[in-house]
């Protein structure tokens, strides 16, 4: 088996994930870049912020980037979480993991 075949692997599962996305977004008039500029500029914007946060309404830190976090990672990040600690027992399909 030679080294190349794993890369190919990764490459041809991104370019389907790519396609994926990008067909999703066209039903929403948006191109699949536009919808990760938008994303990164939204995560900007809660860091940016959290920061004011932080300095100015004298909000703990702590609390200030849990509250970027939650943000940030959204329902997703929710979701594994409750996947790892055992709360959910299905995965995206619906069936049943082993």
């Amino acid at each position: 088996m030679s080294g190349r075949h794993p890369r190919r692997h990764v490459r041809d599962e991104l370019r389907r994930e790519y396609h994926s996305l990008e067909a999703g977004c066209q039903r929403f008039g948006v191109t699949a870049t536009m919808f990760r500029t938008a994303k990164y500029v939204f995560y900007m914007i809660v860091l940016a912020f959290s920061a004011y946060l932080i300095q100015y309404a004298m909000v703990e830190p702590f609390l200030a980037m849990a509250f970027a976090a939650l943000l940030i990672t959204g329902p997703e990040g929710l979701e594994q979480w409750l996947i790892k600690s055992g709360q959910i027992d299905t995965n995206k399909g619906g069936e049943k993991n082993d």
